[in-house]
């Protein structure tokens, strides 16, 4: 898995550190206050904390992020344009599925490309 730590320049507190491992990547968040729960907009659509998807994006593989059958995830919240979420409604010791968002249809999924997602 591939480690990347974040952190505030001005007080060098890491935030987070992503990874990715099978085409998803990962973010394990050292403090649970810094993640705001705030919605998250896609194509003109908002999705608040809480909300939950077996697929995220278009009808097209290529633009589409689907999770096996029977999984879901389940959106946490945000750090910047760093999209949150619980595998199955769990969150597992600090890590997190992430999307980084990259203005209303970009999603980055992993460290080996992004999704147009509509």
């Amino acid at each position: 898995m591939t480690k990347i730590a974040m952190s505030d320049q001005e007080s060098d507190l890491v935030h987070y550190e992503l990874g990715s491992s099978h085409g998803a990547m990962y973010a394990r968040v050292h403090e649970p206050a810094w993640i705001a729960n705030e919605p998250f907009y896609l194509n003109g659509h908002g999705y608040e904390v809480g909300s939950t998807f077996t697929k995220l994006g278009g009808h097209r593989k290529a633009t589409a992020f689907e999770l096996q059958e029977g999984h879901y995830i389940e959106y946490a919240g945000r750090i910047d344009n760093l999209l949150l979420f619980k595998s199955d409604g769990v969150e597992l010791d600090g890590w997190y599925y992430a999307f980084y968002q990259v203005g209303d249809r970009l999603l980055i999924v992993s460290d080996s490309g992004a999704h147009d997602v509509w």
